[in-house]
């Protein structure tokens, strides 16, 4: 589907797409006309090109629509618009959770449209699949009782040192393992868990299924540090500092190989009442991490306060920094306020070679992402240990 409210440039961007040999075309002129195309389809469009700035409803409205609709095409954007703007659109499109392929400057041509189509690779949702209705429906009983029922698992994905290429960490990543909708990520239940009060259940269930892997990790000769996601809600209760000190000793694990991850926007925002937990966490050893950087709203000071070890910076702001001038500046800014700090840095979402090339070239230390491994369980993360420590 093309749109824009300029018939010239829908002429000129069909020519263009016959020319690289397709055919089924949709040109709308316009972003209400597109919108009821849209609705009215059966078969969903591959790809969609839409202009921005067009009247009754321009295509950013447009783009609001059709994620909303669930759209898991491809997303191409087409606008004489500074590039700051179609930078701002893009990102925005993204956090909708659409598959942005690229933007193309107006007045465009076939070479700045034709990677971008041949480049297209189908989007997956970071849901897993499971329909948005579906996920409404979970309740505060079924996470309960799912928590209560030992349905937890623990997935474990890479973190790699570039300096070496060795595998030295991994993340553990929460599942729930429903006994009607499948294995749910945490995006369909941490939220959930928040709001109910049930989130320090889940971290303790969590915790201990990782230490005891890790345990069980160290026995087999398998060494790497572990990184766990903490809500920083839990940093308030009473006791969990004690808890996480008292499980490592349980399962004779040092906590120099465990560190704990908070999010940025989070702890920002409820400082003082972490700092001294963290103080005493570090003062045990135990390594503390700033997890999804660049999303909150820190500054130099704010991190300074807190003894953070590691800076993870998020994968807005790594995949497709390559060709994205403001994510990279954002990128280079963060790797290079971390090590001022004498913190580790952590690229996520690395997943393409221009995206490792760039990692290297701005000096970050380790990298996360679907380039070198998938969240795995233990035993599948097992055989890739093996088989990279053969490589």
């Amino acid at each position: 589907m093309i749109v824009d409210d300029e018939p010239s440039i829908l002429e000129l961007a069909q020519r263009h797409l016959e020319n690289m040999g397709y055919s089924n075309i949709t040109a709308c002129l316009g972003g209400q006309i597109a919108l009821e195309q849209y609705q009215a389809s059966t078969n969903p469009f591959d790809i969609i090109i839409s202009d921005l700035n067009m009247p009754e409803m321009n295509g950013v409205e447009f783009l609001r629509h059709i994620s909303e609709a669930d759209y898991s095409g491809g997303i191409i954007l087409l606008s004489a618009e500074d590039e700051r703007i179609l930078e701002v659109a893009k990102d925005l499109a993204k956090a909708r959770n659409l598959n942005v392929l690229g933007y193309v400057s107006k007045p465009f041509k076939r070479k700045s449209l034709e990677p971008l189509i041949t480049g297209y690779t189908p989007h997956f949702s970071v849901t897993d699949n499971t329909s948005d209705s579906l996920l409404d429906e979970i309740t505060e009983e079924e996470l309960r009782a799912g928590i209560n029922g030992d349905e937890l698992l623990v997935a474990f994905q890479a973190k790699t040192a570039i300096a070496t290429d060795k595998v030295i960490g991994v993340e553990a990543l929460a599942r729930w393992n429903h006994s009607e909708r499948g294995v749910l990520p945490p995006l369909t239940f941490i939220s959930l868990a928040e709001r109910c009060q049930l989130i320090d259940a889940l971290t303790y269930s969590i915790y201990r299924k990782t230490l005891s892997q890790m345990r069980d990790w160290l026995d087999k000769d398998i060494i790497l540090e572990v990184s766990v996601n903490v809500s920083v809600n839990s940093f308030t209760s009473d006791g969990f500092v004690d808890f996480l000190i008292n499980t490592a000793e349980e399962y004779n694990v040092n906590p120099e190989m465990i560190i704990l991850e908070v999010t940025e926007s989070q702890l920002m925002d409820n400082m003082l009442e972490c700092l001294e937990k963290l103080i005493q966490l570090r003062m045990k050893n135990f390594g503390l991490s700033i997890d999804d950087f660049g999303t909150g709203h820190s500054n130099m000071t704010q991190l300074k306060q807190a003894p953070f070890t590691e800076l993870k910076i998020d994968r807005a702001f790594v995949n497709g920094a390559s060709e994205d001038a403001t994510a990279r500046s954002i990128f280079e800014s963060s790797v290079n306020l971390a090590k001022k700090l004498h913190m580790t840095t952590v690229a996520e979402g690395v997943e393409t070679r221009e995206d490792m090339t760039l990692v290297k070239e701005l000096g970050c230390d380790q990298i996360q992402g679907f380039y070198k491994a998938k969240p795995m369980f233990a035993d599948e993360f097992e055989e890739y240990i093996q088989s990279v420590s053969k490589a």
